[in-house]
This record gives C-alpha cells, sequence and structure tokens, in this order.
C-alpha cells in the first residue's frame, strides 16, 4: 500500500513538473515572438509625436507634421502612450522599444493566461493561440494598450459578478487613463452596454425577488460607474475637444 501510495505522490510530481515545463515554455515562446516584431510604419510618427510632447510638457492639439493640414487643429488621442514609447526609445534607443512591445504582449498574455479556468496546458495552449493570432497587433503602437485594458474592464465585470461590486469603481480611474493612452477606450464602453443589456434581460426572465432586488443594485451601480467615467472623461486633454479636431490617420 505505501509502495502504491509512493509512486502515485510521485506520478502527481511528475506531472506537476511537466505541466510548469509546459507553461514555462509557452510563455517563452511568446516572448520570443515578441521581441522579433518588425517596427511597424506608424512607429515613427508615434516616437515623433512623443517626442514634441516631451519637448513642450503638453499634448499635441495642432498638426506638426503634414503639409496641406499644418497648424489644423488635431485630436492627439494616444499623447501619452507616444509620450511613454519616446521615453522608451530615450533610454533604451530601439532594444528599449523592443523592450516596451515584449512587456505589454507578456502583460497581455500573462492576463489571458490566469482569466481562464481549467487545466494549465490547455489554457497555455489557448494563450499562445491568441498570441499567434494578435501577431499583426504585437507592434510599436498604442492599440496593444487597449488590448490591455479591454482584458482588465472584462475581469473587473466577472469579479462583480461575484458580488465584488466594490471593484467596478476602479472602472472609473480605468477609463481616465485609457483615454489618454489611446482612443480604444470606446471598447471599454461597449462592453459595460453590453453587460447592462445581459443583466436587464435576466432581470426580466429571473422572477425571485431577491435575485431581481439585486440585478436592479447591479445595475444601478454599473449606470452610475458609466456616467462618472463619462463626465472624467471631459476633464482629460484627448477627448476634451474631440467636436473641432481632425483625428490622425491611424493609430
Amino acid at each position: 500500500m505505501r509502495f502504491l501510495v509512493g509512486n502515485q505522490g510521485k506520478s502527481k510530481t511528475l506531472a506537476q513538473s511537466l505541466e510548469l515545463f509546459v507553461v514555462m515554455a509557452g510563455f517563452g515562446f511568446i516572448f520570443l515572438i515578441a521581441v522579433v516584431q518588425p517596427l511597424d510604419g506608424d512607429t515613427w510618427w508615434h516616437l515623433r509625436a512623443g517626442e514634441v510632447i516631451f519637448q513642450q510638457g503638453k499634448p499635441l492639439t495642432n498638426d506638426l507634421f503634414s503639409f496641406t493640414c499644418f497648424g489644423e487643429p488635431w485630436l492627439s488621442h494616444s499623447w501619452l502612450t507616444d509620450l511613454w514609447l519616446y521615453i522608451s526609445f530615450l533610454l533604451g534607443s530601439f532594444p528599449g522599444i523592443t523592450i516596451w512591445i515584449a512587456a505589454l504582449t507578456m502583460l497581455t498574455a500573462v492576463m489571458v493566461f490566469f482569466q481562464m479556468e481549467g487545466p494549465p496546458v490547455y489554457r497555455m495552449v489557448l494563450t499562445i493561440a491568441m498570441s499567434v493570432l494578435l501577431l499583426p497587433f504585437l507592434k510599436a503602437r498604442p492599440q496593444m494598450i487597449s488590448i490591455i485594458f479591454f482584458l482588465v474592464t472584462i475581469r473587473i465585470l466577472s469579479l462583480y459578478r461575484t458580488r465584488k461590486r466594490d471593484l467596478l469603481i476602479w472602472l472609473i480611474p480605468g477609463f481616465f487613463l485609457w483615454a489618454n493612452l489611446h482612443g480604444g477606450f470606446v471598447i471599454g464602453f461597449i462592453v459595460i452596454f453590453i453587460t447592462l443589456i445581459v443583466d436587464n434581460l435576466a432581470r426580466v426572465v429571473n422572477t425571485d425577488k431577491e435575485v431581481h432586488f439585486e440585478r436592479n443594485q447591479n445595475i444601478r451601480l454599473i449606470i452610475v460607474v458609466l456616467l462618472c467615467s463619462i463626465c472624467l472623461l471631459y476633464t482629460s486633454p484627448s477627448p476634451r475637444d474631440r467636436t473641432r479636431s481632425r483625428m490622425p490617420s491611424s493609430a
């Protein structure tokens, strides 16, 4: 009996070691595909915009780069990421940009891996598949920020369903930061609207009074967080003058 128990313990330890090896090897593979990504054509004007922002100490409000629209109002929707990218280049030149891409890619992969449930090997396979599908987006561009904030928003909304409603408050400063890092913050609002629709449908279908009351509380809290986030956005440099500013050609 002791022999059998000992063998089972060794088999379990070996299986755990193999799982750990597969997970670490998977993250190593993701890191490798991140550090060999070529620079995108848009990286250069993001770097230039970041340099100007760094020198003048404030976001760009006028077009300084084109011939036909020089001096026109211009919305620098990713001014904070441009500044961050330029500082990375300033500190580490092109290796600094590579580290910037790799760090954001690894953060995305780790978040995806730990948000899933199930055996670690299966989660690692899905994480690698996700990373391969995201290869066109793994560039030195602000769009990578939106991927991370999208995952954070999804995570907070999933946790609030487990009665951790206090976490919803973090969406307010999160959207404020996201709006200054990349214009993709609109994706977060779409996710919240979908959540509201689903919760309303669930409230209509479920006739239990206690569940109905709890759903109403959740919906009210989400609406308050949404309205506060929208109001706070208009105090940030990026969205404030959207109606009169011209969007850059790409992000």
